[in-house]
């Protein structure tokens, strides 16, 4: 097997999962009255000891090794540190500040996330004030909630991350947030699930009826469906089938509603759609930096025909090629689940998805020919529309003008698969799709002429995070698929990398949403040019500040052509592999992802919302008109609604790395996965 080749949590058989949860079990799961025996669900987080206390304003408790290492970090203020202290009236949160990145230096960290011992009273984690970074809702949503002050409508959202002020998390979704509201049932999809958590963060999940879709050990995320009988389990069974290294790796969350929706011409029940990047486990949700996309979607009234939209009949398709597998965990046996069945045949048919913004980008395993290669992976959709630039073709009363050449693309995930050596599925095949008017192009001109950009974070990135290395156990890199030969010297391993990614990769640099020590799980691909300034690969590793100005080393505009962000990682099995000369598309992976292209968003409004006086996924913020393009936004740049000079009518889009990214320098070392 190769190791990489799967999503984004270090491979798919025993041998990985022991690996990951070696890093990352720091703590045995705790045994709360309110949450599940150490027998279940605990042990399949990567979490460890995650859950949230709600009584104690989002404490969490930490391993000595852990707390040790970032209270040290925070005594010398690097930036973006997390404040820990044994008192709740001792409350200090570091802001960011125009230090470099990777000022800590290997050694450092290294001994400092080694030491403490087993015997060390726990510190205390002190939150920030605002109700978004202590595990609680960011706002309760109640017919007295009309004088709330609404935010920025943005097409996507930045996760909270816990320890940072509310300068950087105001703008931010936390789980709680996108569980908020009165649904009754729910379809949830995703890797991995630490259950005591989200009972903790999400306590109606404790009783309404809702299926658990996962991808992890069955032994572990299967039980709780014996010990709720409100929760259903499904596991598609890939192993023994041609995709036997794929899994279950998408992160998606369908939420119906009753009641309690609102908008133009519209009341009444509705669902409640989330694509995002994170595992529902706490460590995701609360230390890494994420992407999260909500749209509601009102009913269809009494008489009105079912729906036909196209995104309405993707995601149906999508659960109808889920239901197609067998059910290896839980309860149940045999192909599919009923509740999927019903989802796809009486529930989703009679949503309304006609204002669907987002284009969906999904992947499921199997190898496809003809026109069906472009419904799924990195085919899908038509290429030409998702790598040309904005025109006056799209459907628009105000006509966008044409932007300056693209300056490269930008790919950046949390897990690096195997391309073998020469790369050849990354710059034939993964990068065309990008780049090329047409898939079957036979031009290598188009990649090689267009830079591209791997985000990835480096040694000392992971060493300096919130978490130390530990964070590392959610990066997965074995050193083969880095390195020619795997070198251990460290000084030797830049000229060591396969030149495929050297000459690619680049710098995670976040300080523009204070998110430098949040290391990556956010998956997102996007195609950019920058209008002035240069380029950001020329810059020698900043990023430390909180700046950002719109994105690029000179302080320019950085205009995106297109982004798509999902579950997808860089791999084959993610994203799918062209076989026999190009005549089957072969996927091996469940992924879901979602495109967000100019020609959807030339006006950007919610009207229609299921939690309508929530302050980001409620209905007062304004509407955005004559949207000319979108830019990679800083935080300063995405609270000023693009109302800036020079951004007039371009959407904000929350990039939370900087566009361009500067390239990696000789002296820097990439993480990779130290178990592998």
């Amino acid at each position: 097997m190769s190791s990489g080749n799967g999503g984004d949590d270090g491979g798919y058989d025993s041998r990985d999962r022991k690996r990951r949860k070696l890093i990352l079990h720091l703590l045995p799961p705790h045994n709360d009255a309110h949450t599940l025996p150490s027998s279940s669900l605990c042990s399949s987080s990567g979490a460890g000891d995650g859950a949230v206390n709600g009584d104690s304003g989002g404490a969490t408790r930490n391993n000595s090794r852990d707390s040790t290492s970032a209270s040290k970090k925070a005594s010398v203020g690097d930036p973006h540190d997390l404040t820990f202290s044994d008192s709740d009236d001792d409350v200090q949160i570091l802001e960011p500040s125009n230090s470099t990145s990777g000022s800590s230096s290997s050694s450092s960290s290294s001994s400092s996330s080694t030491s403490g011992g087993g015997g060390a009273r726990p510190l205390k984690y002190v939150a920030s004030t605002t109700a978004a970074v202590k595990g609680e809702s960011s706002m309760t949503c109640s017919s007295n909630s009309n004088s709330t002050p609404f935010l920025p409508l943005l097409p996507f959202y930045l996760n909270t991350v816990r320890g940072l002020s509310t300068h950087y998390n105001e703008l931010c979704l936390g789980l709680e947030d996108v569980f908020s509201g009165d649904y009754h049932k729910a379809i949830l999809c995703n890797y991995m699930y630490d259950m005591a958590f989200m009972f903790d963060v999400i306590p109606r999940l404790t009783s309404i009826p809702w299926l658990c879709v996962f991808g992890d050990n069955p032994e572990s995320t299967g039980v709780v469906g014996r010990q709720f009988p409100n929760i259903a389990t499904f596991k598609p069974k890939l192993k023994g089938t041609p995709f036997t290294w794929g899994t279950h790796h998408s992160k998606m969350a369908l939420l119906w509603y009753n009641g309690g929706g609102m908008g133009e011409g519209r009341r009444g029940g509705g669902l409640r759609m989330m694509v995002c990047t994170a595992n529902f486990i706490e460590v995701d949700w609360r230390n890494k930096t994420q992407g999260v996309w909500v749209q509601d979607f009102p009913c269809l009234e009494e008489g009105e025909r079912d729906d036909e939209s196209e995104f309405g009949k993707e995601l149906r398709d999508y659960l109808l090629a889920l239901n197609g597998f067998e059910n290896e965990g839980g309860e149940g046996q045999g192909r599919g689940h009923p509740a999927l069945v019903e989802a796809i045949q009486h529930d989703l048919p009679r949503i309304d998805f006609s204002s669907a913004q987002a284009i969906l980008v999904p992947s499921v395993p199997g190898k496809f020919t003809g026109r069906d290669q472009v419904k799924y992976g990195h085919l899908k959709s038509d290429p030409s529309s998702l790598s040309s630039p904005p025109s006056s073709s799209s459907s628009s009363s105000s006509p966008s003008p044409s932007l300056p050449p693209s300056t490269g693309i930008i790919s950046q995930f949390s897990s690096l698969g195997s391309h073998a050596k020469n790369g050849e599925w990354v710059t034939k095949h993964f990068e065309r799709s990008l780049l090329s008017s047409s898939s079957s192009s036979s031009s290598s001109s188009s990649s090689s002429s267009c830079p591209s950009y791997l985000v990835w974070p480096r040694l000392v990135d992971v060493e300096a995070s919130l978490e130390g290395v530990a964070a590392g156990g959610a990066i997965p890199c074995p050193p083969k698929n880095m390195f020619v030969n795997s070198p251990l010297s460290e000084h030797a391993r830049m000229n060591a990398i396969h030149p495929y990614l050297k000459e690619r990769l680049s710098r995670w640099e976040a300080g523009r949403w204070g998110r430098q020590r949040a290391m990556p799980h956010l998956k997102s691909f996007l195609r950019f040019s920058t209008e002035k300034g240069s380029e950001g690969g020329g810059r020698g590793g900043g990023g430390g500040g909180g700046g950002g100005g719109g994105g690029g080393g000179g302080g320019g505009i950085t205009r995106l052509a297109w982004m798509l962000m999902g579950s997808h990682n860089y791999s084959k099995p993610a994203w799918g592999d062209l076989q026999s000369k190009g005549e089957v598309f072969k996927i091996q992976s469940f992924e879901m992802g979602v495109l967000f292209l100019h020609s959807r968003y030339t006006r950007f409004a919610r009207t229609f919302s299921l939690t309508p006086f929530h302050p980001l996924l409620g209905l007062g913020a304004p509407a955005q008109e004559n949207i000319t393009g979108f830019y990679s936004a800083s935080c300063e740049e995405a609270r000023n609604g693009g109302g800036e000079e020079g951004k007039e009518g371009l959407l904000a889009f929350p990039i939370p790395y900087e566009c361009p990214p500067p390239r990696y320098g000789s002296g820097d070392v990439p993480w990779v996965s130290p178990l592998y």
